[in-house]
């Protein structure tokens, strides 16, 4: 049971590469795929309000997929489905329990985003993306919020992926 969780912890210690790597960076959000962001939500709370607007947490699903097929208990999973059942079997508990994951995984995401831009830099990012003049800002911030977001989410993390291999092995 110890190299289990020695191998999932040495997973774990490369999460930060895969939280910096895999959201939406700022060049993406140029491109204008991205849903309207709600007046009530800029106000309270921009740094949530550019997390959603650009669906910036969407990271995770991917992430957990790529933690999980390295992991000894996805070889458990295939030794018990077959190895072309068990990477969509892990995607689909790990889909289902999103959810419930991420929100927290936004929150996050949004606290360290507001721990390095303003309220007044976020709100513009929101409403003028690319036009706004805090954009080169929010490209430089990239390595502390992918950093604070690796202290405060490997826990999120590791909680959907413990959930989601004890689904897909019953």
């Amino acid at each position: 049971m110890k190299s289990n969780s020695a191998k999932f912890l040495s997973l774990m210690a490369c999460v930060p590469l895969l939280i910096i790597s895999c959201g939406k960076t700022p060049n993406s959000l140029e491109q204008k795929n991205d849903k309207p962001a709600s007046d009530a939500l800029v106000k309270s709370d921009p740094a949530l309000a550019l997390v959603e607007r650009f669906n910036m947490g969407a990271n995770l699903e991917k992430m957990a997929n790529q933690v999980a097929m390295n992991t000894n208990t996805y070889a458990m999973v295939v030794q018990k489905h077959g190895q072309d059942n068990a990477k969509k079997i892990v995607a689909s508990e790990i889909k289902k329990l999103l959810p419930l994951y991420q929100p927290k995984w936004n929150m996050n995401l949004a606290k360290a985003f507001a721990n390095n831009l303003s309220k007044e830099e976020l709100t513009s990012l929101v409403n003028d993306v690319g036009n706004s003049p805090y954009f080169d800002k929010l490209k430089q911030v990239q390595s502390a919020v992918g950093e604070e977001m690796q202290r405060n989410s490997t826990p999120i993390l590791t909680e959907l992926l413990t959930e989601a291999m004890k689904r897909a092995i019953q």
